[in-house]
């Protein structure tokens, strides 16, 4: 028995050693979190009305007629108007804000979570893979202490790091610097399913094997950036080099978790230089950024270290020391007057951990276990090597328009890049008789067709994804809705109503021997903006 116990400590002890995190990663992660949760919602803000009200593309009657099961899970569609979401919107940014700062960090994590769970769910046509991971990423976080270091929290001795060893009732665990669980293997394992999801699909096909993907990846002018095109005229064959580094990378995703200290910060460290490298080079919205976030809690103690010895971080601790900080009784008083002071976190106050309190962490630890094995089980089953029966299926009593896409599998430019440029032109008359582009909100001269890719085709990542689902037949249900949204978008910006708008879908294959392709055209639906 004795054996067996000592097995079994002993394995504990090198998982325990493979899922570390140091709290000053989680910090980082926090701020992290908090930021691109501000990002996102000012990125969303500029189409608030279009995306997330009754007058837009998707009005929640459509939502709920489309995504049933989706709709229940969003605050937002419960309001139509443009008020309400923007009084959303701000409750959203204010919690980043609490979290970034961490500030009642778990209560903001929670709020955070659960209104970028609604906005996701009020609009799922245009949530990205980017998204999900956003989400995931801070849905793991809110099992963890993120507000332990380098917050206002920490400073008024609210770390949580004494919750956190709550199962023993150990205090020790507020003195380190690292802690493991299983929510910080969650935290590390998130990221390796994504890339290793994304490396089996990427196999499926030939266009990364054969180095040909990036060259098709930079063709798409719906992706590239003009450094992205820049490198496509004069890379060339440098670019099926760096396709092959990002497959071998994608590979050796398994060794995030296998590998300690420099060895997987350094494979972190080329992760991320992957991740800037589409920042500058492709439109992917948050992908990048969060993605590159969720590589922070790989960094080992040694960098975070060397970092809070600098002295923008010695002087931010120093600010939030200050902050909460009690006059010494003595008077004593620094150079400019000001009494010498005694941090009131730096004072331990031994406080019992109750009974409760350690059943409530066992049962985190066990919900977030299960929570993780499910997920590895989703993504099983969605690459095929967990085949089971259509009725076993996780999604098998859901409409499977309400199965996320960006959820099933990590696919991003696997098992190939697309190989056609598409776009949506939508010509249409006023009440008056003229000829307009309602897609371009320009008008258009008595004989003048427009078939070519608007000049705003791709105004925002998440515009761009909404009319790629429509073109490629993916929300069949959405594309009359989609119409509406186009007269009424007119109907605010022009004196003129409109009478009718004809919406069609134009495609254009890429060529690597850059000759132009044979564009098709597709009409997806006429519709009469006075009737409906």
């Amino acid at each position: 028995m004795s054996d067996a116990t000592g097995a079994v400590g002993g394995l504990r002890a090198v998982l325990a050693r493979r899922f570390a995190v140091d709290v000053r990663a989680l910090a980082a992660l926090r701020m992290a979190l908090g930021g691109l949760l501000l990002v996102d919602l000012l990125a969303r803000s500029r189409f608030l009305v279009l995306f997330y009200t009754d007058a837009g593309v998707l009005p929640r009657a459509a939502l709920r007629a489309t995504r049933p099961m989706v709709s229940t899970l969003s605050v937002h569609a419960l309001w139509g108007g443009a008020t309400a979401q923007a009084a959303l919107f701000l409750l959203a940014g204010v919690a980043a804000l609490a979290l970034a700062a961490g500030y009642h960090t778990r209560v903001a994590a929670v709020v955070s979570w659960l209104l970028l769970v609604s906005l996701q769910a009020r609009n799922p046509v245009v949530v990205a893979g980017g998204d999900v991971l956003l989400r995931r990423t801070l849905f793991w976080g809110l099992f963890l202490p993120l507000g332990a270091r380098w917050s206002l929290d920490a400073a008024a001795g609210r770390t949580g790091l004494r919750w956190w060893d709550a199962e023993s009732g150990d205090d020790d665990t507020a003195a380190s610097t690292s802690l493991a669980g299983s929510a910080t293997a969650a935290l590390l394992v998130q990221p390796v399913l994504v890339y290793g999801t994304n490396a089996v699909l990427k196999f499926r096909g030939t266009a990364w094997p054969s180095g040909r993907a990036i060259r098709l990846v930079f063709e798409l002018d719906r992706y590239t950036l003009p450094i992205g095109e820049a490198l496509a005229e004069t890379a060339g064959p440098a670019l099926s080099v760096l396709g092959w580094t990002w497959l071998a990378l994608l590979v050796a995703a398994p060794l995030l978790v296998v590998l300690r200290g420099r060895a997987r910060s350094t494979l972190a460290a080329g992760f991320a230089a992957g991740h800037l490298g589409m920042l500058a080079t492709m439109r992917l919205g948050l992908f990048p950024l969060v993605s590159a976030a969720a590589l922070l809690p790989y960094v080992h103690s040694g960098i975070w270290d060397r970092l809070a010895a600098t002295r923008p971080v010695v002087w931010l601790e120093d600010r939030l020391g200050r902050r909460w900080t009690e006059p010494e009784e003595d008077g004593t008083a620094d150079r400019a007057g000001r009494p010498w002071s005694r941090p009131r976190r730096a004072v331990p106050v031994p406080v019992p951990v109750p009974a409760s309190r350690r059943s409530v962490r066992r049962l985190s630890r066990a919900v977030v276990a299960v929570l993780l094995v499910g997920v590895l089980v989703w993504n099983a089953v969605a690459l095929g090597y967990a085949p089971v029966d259509d009725a076993d299926a996780p999604w098998a009593d859901v409409p499977r328009a309400d199965v996320p896409r960006a959820d099933v599998p990590w696919d991003m430019f696997a098992p190939a890049p697309p190989e056609g440029r598409v776009w949506v032109v939508a010509p249409g008359r006023t009440v008056d008789g003229d000829r307009v582009d309602a897609y371009e909100g320009t008008r258009l001269s008595p004989h003048e067709d427009r078939w070519d890719r608007p000049s705003t085709a791709y105004e925002s990542v998440r515009w761009r994804k909404y009319v790629v689902s429509l073109v490629w037949g993916e929300e069949p249900r959405l594309i009359r809705p989609f119409a509406a949204g186009l007269c009424a978008r007119w109907s605010r910006t022009h004196a003129t109503e409109l009478d009718n708008v004809t919406v069609y879908a134009v495609r254009e294959p890429v060529r690597l021997d850059g000759l132009p392709g044979e564009r098709e055209r597709r009409r997806l639906v006429e519709h009469d903006c006075r009737t409906g």
